[in-house]
């Protein structure tokens, strides 16, 4: 038997499905079953001693025919033969010596690596078949599914100013933080070769901090204090400043150059990136962009969090990543897990269970979980996690496998407990291997009325599974939630799964709740708020924190699980929709797909995928702003205040604490904004006198405008007076003597620099002539002073003119003029022009004065 390609490694199933051939001879017929044997290949890389596979045929009188093979490397056009296979029997029965062959090994159908396998067994001296069976037996090129590249991951923690900020009664955000990551980061140990590396950083103000670099074969996952000073430096880095997440990014990033290393990047913030001189794609601040085309960014945000950044942030780079977001800090826990098997798709953990209990009240306080494996998994972890207080673990807490004990905790505190096995396990009695496929439970004593949660992970080499909502498109509030998930085995499709599908949602839209209820939030903050931060942003982050941690704010979101069955389109491949009413608010959501069933060759199976969305607050053509604006006089200009209370189609309101999710620019340069803590927003900006400042606000996406419009008065009435002088006339008018001149007009200001004006005039030639007049003008104003704050303005105009004795007519006209605002309302100027009347050729100029005022 050859070896080829020892770098990879093939599974090898015996399926479920057996067929028998009749038995010719007695006394020995062949039972009618054979159990299935499922085994796993190690890796290569760890050993070169490919074990051998033992499968028996059982005959009657305990006889049995014992058959076996070697692990192969099935690569390109390599094939099997029944020279891979040796008979094993050593049994004799009334005096002749039992003996068996493969007879044949077929291919069921090209490229299926699935093999038909004939055997027979016979007696010694008599040449007569006494039984013969065929099995199928699964053979599957598994080389490149698990990729062998090293992985660089960086871990980008944000230690701005904010992060002092409490999530919970008493409880920073930088503990909270502190706390998850501690409890996430030996589960993602669990799954890191000795070779891959991590790397921490932390930004704050104008600088960044490399905690670590280092490999996780250097680290001891089971010493909290060196988690923590691993994680967060030793002595802990204290947070302050700002938020120049550009430079952590680019502090981590390239992390590695080298081709065979994957980067992958996890993102915490609680903010926007406020630091320069490096800014991020999607960013709004003005600074150089740095790129990112090595690197997967999986980003989490938490409360005041750039919601457009990150989203943009996890498409960036090399694709592929997710962002996650959240404003309770029970999430934290959940989003930094369900990193892990995006992380290593391709060679995927499979999360097996994930639910939350609570210890039942009587005695014993006692709490057991049980849960299913199959065969076909390598690693096996499971975490019990503490929700709520002190659940006051046994350190006693074990493992068993259908009724059998099989571990004691490998991490054990009164907060949390952790298991790791590796499988196959060995029977220390009889040496046999144990592949670990059936019914695990999990018991631990614990306090009375404690909350929990068990997440459970498989390495699985053998089963995948993917989940998509709305195809990765961007999802709205209103929106149909469409789930398409598919499962996968040994690379092939499966057969025999059910699946259904949970929608995770908050009770309610927790803008529009928060916006709607009051706070005694005090200004008990930091007198100088972080750079990037107005002090109402942290007062609406103070009030978000007061009622997230009263209980009925907390009752009011409290998850609602909403449950479909998924249509089957293909093998393995399930769709569904949750309906417009579950979906109406904008927060962040998650989805879990549960799946049960079964594959020839496997035990029966279970498992899930979690994965999680954000429902936006409404697509910018949805969303009113409400906005109103007022003016004030200023000494140089005038002092402007947009107020505006973004709502999207339902009227829910965006709420409190969002500021950093709402672009307002004037001019093209970003406006601070002011939080009302009711939902409404104001951002105040000056302008000369004169100006109608251009404003554009976005909401969540900043790539796409809610709005564009001009502020400040937008129409105006004038008067306007001078002397006139006749240039050209028909007879009898070509003696008029010299006149005067008065008109009342009404002006819309389009922007700052163009007008329209209706007029209407009288033109008095002495009494010898009047002309009546009746026109609409454009008007420029050329913003550059030409002395004591006069602008020049030029005007050109068609009017309908009526002379008397005459026809009335058409005529044009034009005029230069200079004028000057002393206030956002009143204009002064000076003006000249002159007329032309088409029929009768009159043409006469005029010069003047005129006093606008603009409301």
């Amino acid at each position: 038997m050859s070896y080829s390609q020892q770098g990879h490694f093939v599974y090898y199933i015996v399926c479920l499905t057996v067929l028998f051939n009749n038995v010719i001879a007695a006394p020995l017929r062949a039972q009618d079953y054979i159990a299935p044997i499922s085994h796993i290949l190690p890796d290569a890389a760890s050993s070169n001693d490919y074990p051998t596979v033992t499968f028996s045929l059982e005959l009657e009188n305990s006889s049995t025919l014992a058959i076996s093979y070697d692990y192969l490397i099935m690569k390109g056009t390599n094939t099997v033969t029944p020279e891979d296979f040796e008979i094993n029997t050593g049994l004799s029965v009334d005096g002749d010596t039992l003996s068996g062959t493969v007879n044949s090994i077929a291919q069921l159908s090209n490229n299926s690596g699935v093999y038909q396998i004939t055997v027979s067994a016979t007696l010694s001296g008599s040449n007569t078949i006494v039984a013969s069976r065929e099995y199928f037996l699964n053979i599957r090129d598994r080389a490149g599914t698990c990729n062998t590249d090293n992985y660089k991951v960086s871990l980008i923690l944000d230690a701005s100013g904010s992060m002092n900020t409490n999530a919970s009664p008493g409880k920073s955000r930088w503990i909270e933080l502190q706390e998850t990551a501690m409890s996430y980061a030996p589960s993602l140990a669990v799954w890191m070769k000795p070779t891959d590396s991590l790397k921490v950083v932390h930004f704050q103000g104008s600088q960044t901090r490399s905690v670590t670099t280092d490999i996780f074969d250097n680290i001891d996952w089971t010493d909290s204090l060196e988690i923590r000073s691993t994680l967060f430096g030793d002595p802990v880095t204290t947070p302050g400043g700002g938020t120049p997440l550009g430079r952590g990014i680019q502090v981590s990033e390239p992390y590695s150059t080298v081709s065979t290393d994957r980067n992958a990047a996890i993102v915490f913030t609680d903010g926007y990136e406020n630091g320069c001189p490096l800014a991020l794609p999607h960013s709004s601040i003005n600074c150089p962009t740095i790129t990112m085309p090595s690197t997967r960014f999986y980003a989490i945000g938490f409360a005041g969090h750039n919601q457009a950044l990150l989203d943009g942030l996890a498409s960036s780079g090399k694709g592929g990543g997710s962002s996650a977001h959240t404003v309770q800090s029970t999430e934290l826990d959940l989003l930094f897990q369900s990193t892990i098997p995006e992380l290593f798709r391709g060679c995927t953990p499979r999360i097996v269970t994930f639910k939350r209990g609570r210890v039942p009240a009587g005695t014993p306080t006692q709490l057991s979980e049980t849960f299913r494996v199959d065969s076909l998994v390598r690693k096996l972890t499971a975490r019990l996690k503490c929700r709520s207080g002190n659940c006051g673990f046994s350190d006693e807490a074990s493992l068993s496998l259908n009724g059998n004990f099989m571990a004691n905790a490998n991490f054990w505190s009164s907060n949390e407990v952790r298991f790791t096995i590796d499988l196959p396990l060995i029977d220390r009695e009889s040496f046999s291997s144990i592949d670990g496929g059936g019914s695990w439970t999990l018991d631990c004593a614990a306090n009375r009325g404690s909350e929990y949660e068990l997440m459970v992970m498989v390495d699985d080499k053998v089963i995948a599974v993917e989940t998509t909502v709305n195809n990765n498109q961007a999802v709205y509030a209103g929106d149909q939630i469409n789930v398409r998930t598919e499962a996968t085995y040994v690379g092939a499709a499966f057969n025999g799964l059910e699946a259904e599908a949970f929608l995770l949602s908050p009770g309610e839209d927790i803008g529009n709740l928060l916006s709607e209820m009051d706070s005694e939030a005090t200004e008990t903050l930091e007198p100088n708020p972080a750079p990037g931060f107005s002090r109402s942003s942290l007062l609406a982050e103070a009030k978000i924190a007061d009622l997230l941690a009263r209980s009925n704010v907390l009752e009011r979101l409290r998850y609602r699980s909403n449950r479909i069955p998924l249509v089957r389109t293909a093998d393995g491949r399930f769709t569904g929709s949750f309906s417009i009413s579950e979906s109406e608010v904008s927060s962040h959501y998650r989805i879990l797909v549960k799946y049960k069933g079964y594959q020839p060759g496997l035990d029966s199976i279970q498992g899930m995928t979690i994965d999680h969305f954000l429902v936006q607050f409404g697509r910018p053509q949805e969303i009113d702003l409400n906005e109103s604006v007022s003016t004030q006089k200023g000494e140089q200009g005038t002092r402007f205040t947009y107020k505006f209370k973004p709502t999207n189609k339902f009227k829910n309101a965006i709420g409190p604490g969002q500021a950093q999710n709402i672009l307002l620019t004037q001019g093209g340069d970003r406006v601070m904004l002011e939080d009302l803590f009711d939902g409404t927003y104001t951002a105040s900006f000056s302008a000369p006198y004169g100006h109608r400042p251009k404003v554009e606000v976005y909401v969540n996406n900043f790539k796409q405008r809610v709005k564009k419009s001009r502020v400040g008065p937008a129409f105006g009435i004038s008067v306007h007076g001078g002397v006139l002088r006749m240039l050209e006339a028909p007879v009898p008018f070509d003696g008029v003597s010299d006149g005067t001149y008065y008109e009342a007009d009404i002006t819309a200001r389009l922007t700052s620099s163009f007008d329209l004006e209706a007029i209407v005039g009288r033109n008095d030639f002495g009494g010898d002539l009047i002309i009546l007049e009746g026109g609409l003008y454009a008007g420029l104003t050329i913003n550059q002073p030409l002395f004591a704050g006069f602008k020049p303005r030029i005007q050109l105009g068609v009017s309908y003119y009526e002379p008397d004795m005459l026809d009335g007519q058409l005529g044009a006209g034009a005029r230069l003029g200079l004028g000057r605002f002393f206030s956002s309302n009143l204009q002064l100027g000076f003006e000249g022009g002159g007329s032309y009347l088409l029929d009768s050729e009159i043409l006469f100029v005029k010069g003047g004065a005129f006093l606008k005022y603009f409301f």
